[in-house]
């Protein structure tokens, strides 16, 4: 996602969408923050991948393509790579087992798995670009990604938002297009978004949207996410499907408010602005770091959800200025910025 002024709220954004990412998957140390970031995490960065999502004027589809496939699946086999080194040294792997899982790239069954979002993110910005070519406009977009969502939901006999099982996770890319649809779509207005330029009326819609938004975010912290379709009260699939999206978007609102709140915070952006070289070595920091600490003959222990919070930031920042700054710096391919993504 590259653009040439950055806009510091959405670098903030990403921020907090790596942090939930990396707590996420030290699963139920996270305590509740666990099954909450789960709710969002993923939704929000297929949100904002949508933001940049678009072909540059004159691009044709074939420049698209090869843009995208150096900007996500160059840097995508670099690190499966890297990964599997890193297994190697630390431990006893079958190599040909983990290729094979490298080459299909199915979330839930790769080794290394965070990267699995890289193929399935390049397959929808495809699918994306694909319909806008012969549809043009991003609302008819918009419809064909809800579609695909259904599709998803009614034909498939498992879900592709928790058990994937298709090459690079096309049935991942059908199931999430709808939120890399919807920030197409809106990132227009959140850009050139000014509050002070509002009537008043449209300054208490947004209070109230916004209000609604982090009272729901704080139910499904503080009680979970079956508790507000529970307050429903309606088991029908058209409501479920509707539950599956809106919940979702109402919880990246509240980020997108937190996220300009914090706008300035320095560190948040920083790691707002790697997080595709801090998606593509999740695993391996968190096997390099343990296994530094054994050196000096000490254990990691996460005995509480502030304990696994800290261990996440230590986690980030210290990849961020070690194995980051050399990709930023030595190897731009596996940060999806060579010559070929321009």
């Amino acid at each position: 996602m590259q653009v040439t002024n950055r806009i510091e709220w959405i670098d903030s954004l990403k921020g907090l969408g790596i942090i939930a990412i990396y707590l996420g998957h030290f699963a139920n140390d996270a305590g509740a923050l666990y099954s909450f970031v789960f709710t969002y995490h993923v939704p929000l960065f297929f949100f904002i991948s949508g933001f940049f999502g678009r072909a540059k004027p004159g691009d044709s589809f074939l420049q698209f393509v090869k843009r995208k496939f150096f900007r996500l699946m160059v840097p995508y086999f670099g690190f499966v790579f890297i990964a599997i080194f890193v297994y190697l040294l630390s431990m006893d792997v079958d190599v040909k087992t983990m290729l094979v899982q490298g080459f299909f790239g199915v979330r839930n069954n790769l080794f290394a798995g965070s990267l699995w979002f890289l193929p399935c993110l390049f397959v929808m910005s495809i699918m994306y670009q694909s319909v806008l070519i012969i549809l043009k406009k991003k609302r008819f977009a918009l419809i064909i990604a809800i579609a695909l969502f259904i599709v998803t939901q009614t034909l498939f006999t498992q879900s592709p938002s928790s058990k994937p099982c298709w090459f690079w996770n096309i049935d991942s890319a059908m199931y999430y297009m709808i939120f890399y649809a919807t920030g197409s779509m809106v990132f227009p207005y959140l850009r050139d978004f000014r509050i002070k330029t509002l009537s008043v009326s449209k300054r208490v819609c947004i209070f109230l949207f916004g209000a609604f938004s982090v009272l729901i975010t704080a139910i499904v912290y503080f009680k979970g996410s079956g508790t507000i379709y529970a307050l429903i009260g309606v088991d029908f699939f058209l409501i479920q499907w509707l539950y599956k999206i809106c919940l979702p978007l109402l919880m990246i609102s509240s980020n997108i408010m937190v996220a300009i709140l914090l706008r300035k915070v320095s560190v948040l952006k920083l790691l707002g602005k790697s997080t595709l070289a801090l998606c593509g070595t999740e695993q391996i920091i968190k096997i390099i770091i343990p296994t530094v600490l054994g050196l000096f003959s000490l254990s990691l222990k996460l005995f509480t959800p502030l304990a696994t919070v800290l261990y996440t930031l230590i986690c980030l920042l210290v990849n961020r200025f070690t194995i980051v700054a050399v990709i930023e710096n030595n190897l731009p391919v596996l940060n999806g910025k060579s010559k070929w993504c321009e």
